[in-house]
Parts: structure tokens; C-alpha cells; sequence
């Protein structure tokens, strides 16, 4: 053997097609990465899903006992990025729709996700195929459009003065006959 190791056949190592050269040895550990990544995102959504079903088992056994209100309606598409509004929020009524922007702690949260220097930063997708679903959701959602629809009708007869009159008039003639309705009431008694 002779110096620089490697026997007789270190010559192909130079070669681009032998599988002892660094690009291919570098290929290989890139591709192992991204298959333990690949691994990794596949654990995470399986827990997740076993926790959605758990949870769904929960909600079906607490619904079956009468303790929680079951409504059927299409979760699924508020669910993940189009979860807009928490839990609380709808029982509150507390509605940050017409309030102007303010940065809060998920957004915060994001943001070091989009550098991916947070755990589940993996499964930040930030191609824009998602952000073209993201929006075609948005403008596709049937309760944004019934929303906004309800606004203009608002805002077209709150600029009425016309109707905003005739809308007074009859709050007061309703006002008066629950007013007469309840003197009556007395008077019987």
C-alpha cells in the first residue's frame, strides 16, 4: 500500500459516480435528515390526530350525558390557520373584528415559528400554494360573505334618515303599547 490510504481502489473516489466521494456522502446524510424529519412530522400528526379523536370522544360521551350542548356545524374549516375566533370569545361575544390590529402573543409565537427556531416549525408551511388556499378559504367562506352582507345593510339603513325615522317611530309605538300593557296589568290587580 502506498501513502494516502484508501488500497488500490482510492482513485474512485474522485470519480462524481462512485458513492465514496464527499457530494455523495453529503447527498446521503441530507436525505437521512430529511427523512427523520419527515418521521418526526408524522409522529407529531398522528398524536395530534389521536388527541382530535380523544377529544371528540370526550365531547360525544359529555353531549350523550346532557353536561355539554352538541351543535353540528363545519369546524373543520375554522380549524388550524382560519381559527379565528377561541371558544370564549363566541360565548362572550367579545368580537376583535372592527378593533384595529394589535400584535399579540401567537403572533409573536409565528414570527420565531417563520425563523424556525421554535418547536413545530417544521410544520410551518409557508409556500405560497397555502397561502392561496389560505385566501381562497377566506373569500370562499359562506359566513364571511353572509357577514359582510349584513353589514352593508346595516350601514345602507343606518345612512337612511328616512328609514332611521320611521325605525324610531316604531320602537316608541312598541315602547307605548308595552307601557299600556302593563298599566293594564296593574290596574287589574
Amino acid at each position: 500500500m502506498g501513502k494516502g490510504g484508501g488500497g488500490g481502489l482510492a482513485f474512485l473516489n474522485k470519480k462524481s459516480w462512485h458513492t465514496g466521494g464527499f457530494k455523495q456522502i453529503e447527498e446521503v446524510w441530507k436525505r437521512e435528515a430529511q427523512a427523520e424529519n419527515e418521521k418526526k412530522k408524522i409522529e407529531e400528526l398522528t398524536k395530534q390526530i389521536d388527541e382530535e379523536r380523544k377529544q371528540e370522544e370526550m365531547m360525544g360521551v359529555a353531549s350523550s350525558a346532557g353536561i355539554v350542548q352538541r351543535t353540528e356545524r363545519l369546524e373543520f374549516m375554522y380549524r388550524g390557520v382560519m381559527a379565528t375566533k377561541q371558544p370564549e370569545v363566541v360565548q362572550t361575544g367579545d368580537d376583535t373584528m372592527n378593533q384595529p390590529f394589535q400584535m399579540k402573543e401567537d403572533d409573536k409565537k409565528l414570527k420565531k415559528m417563520e425563523t424556525k427556531q421554535a418547536p413545530g416549525a417544521l410544520f410551518l408551511d409557508d409556500t405560497p400554494k397555502s397561502m392561496n388556499e389560505q385566501w381562497a378559504r377566506l373569500n370562499n367562506d359562506p359566513m364571511l360573505m353572509i357577514k359582510q352582507m349584513e353589514m352593508e345593510r346595516l350601514k345602507h339603513v343606518k345612512n337612511n334618515p328616512v328609514k332611521m325615522a320611521q325605525i324610531k317611530k316604531e320602537v316608541e309605538e312598541l315602547r307605548a303599547k308595552k307601557k299600556a300593557k302593563k298599566e293594564a296589568k296593574r290596574g287589574q290587580e
